[in-house]
């Protein structure tokens, strides 16, 4: 009978002080950070950079294959420049023309009569006194949300079906990312390497300066100093095209002009964007935001393949410029590049 007691505690501590003092620790926690938040411009930046990704979608959409478009250059021939000659009354005045007799002149038809009509005197009418009576509030049934479902995917379908007739491409949402023009690059390139078109002997480095506009696309894009085989030059300006109708560089929304290079050699496959603030202390925000939402993606995306890509992206800041830069071993690019299917 006495076992029954062995561990009974008498006067045993109540748990309730423990509880309160975490509750108070916790409190107290809160409070600090939140007072960071307020207080230290950093922080308000990066948390804006990351709130800015939080409803960030990846989908595959239809989009226009078109290379993007380049500025004109002006390329002078073989044959030497030579003179335009104009004839001797080329820049004279033009023969005045004599009145012809055959016009006849027209007979102004006479003004239009003005009608006018006296307005309508209206009798007043007595307004009844309402009566206040409850709204009832609306409460669709299943069968009523359901129907309106339907009625936006039919509008979808519409949409698209008249985008497709047309050849014109809708526009991404604001919080979408097109992952299909990536695809299809990374497709052509294995296609590129199996029939041996593409030779990654040789160094290849391609220069890119573009504006960014606000929907993550590029325009005014100039291609600068060319490096290495034309066939891979090619897949570089098409690599640039997809990254444009992806929209993936729509995060860079304090960015309007920038700087890529793509440089592919013997070890490293690479690629920066290089992009200019108004100030030093701007630059800085800018840095330590993107740094800020490049680490919370590698915890995110820990054992995937977007999060082997986040493992070899960094982001510098050097005066007012911020670089950021993906650098990856060839072999193991080459190993990823052999994941992708080249059949639907």
């Amino acid at each position: 009978m006495a076992e029954l007691f062995d561990r009974y505690e008498l006067n045993r501590a109540p748990r309730w002080p423990l509880l309160s003092r975490l509750v108070a620790l916790s409190v107290v926690l809160h409070g600090l950070l939140l007072v960071a938040v307020v207080y230290i411009p950093a922080l308000q930046s990066i948390f804006r950079v990351a709130g800015s990704f939080a409803g960030m979608k990846f989908v595959e959409k239809d989009y226009d294959p078109t290379l993007i478009g380049q500025r004109a250059t002006l390329i002078n021939g073989k044959e030497p420049y030579q003179t335009l000659y104009y004839p001797t009354d080329y820049f004279g005045a033009p023969p005045e023309m004599a009145p012809d007799a055959m016009v006849v002149q027209q007979v102004q038809p006479p003004p239009p009569t003005v009608i006018i009509r006296q307005p309508r005197v209206r009798r007043a009418r007595p307004i009844p006194t309402p009566t206040p009576e409850v709204t009832p509030e609306p409460t669709p049934t299943p069968e009523v949300a359901k129907g309106v479902d339907a009625e936006k995917q039919k509008a979808e379908d519409e949409l698209n079906r008249i985008a497709k007739e047309n050849g014109t491409p809708r526009p991404p949402a604001a919080d979408e990312v097109n992952l299909l023009p990536l695809k299809d690059v990374l497709k052509d390139a294995k296609e590129m390497l199996a029939s041996g078109q593409l030779d990654l002997k040789d160094t290849i480095e391609v220069t890119v300066e573009a504006d960014l506009k606000e929907d993550g696309t590029l325009e005014n894009v100039v291609f600068k100093d060319p490096k290495g085989d034309p066939d891979a030059y090619l897949l570089a300006q098409k690599l640039v095209t997809a990254l444009s109708l992806s929209t993936t560089l729509k995060f860079l929304s304090d960015t309007r002009h920038l700087v890529m290079s793509v440089k592919l050699d013997q070890q490293n496959v690479s690629v920066s964007v290089v992009t200019e603030s108004e100030s030093e202390d701007r630059a800085s925000k800018m840095q330590k935001g993107y740094s800020a939402m490049i680490a919370g993606a590698r915890l995110f995306k820990k054992g995937t393949d977007e999060g082997e890509l986040f493992n070899h992206m960094n982001v510098t800041l050097e005066g007012k410029q911020v670089s950021m830069k993906f650098e990856m071993s060839r072999d193991l690019a080459g190993a990823m590049l052999a994941k992708v299917k080249t059949t639907e």
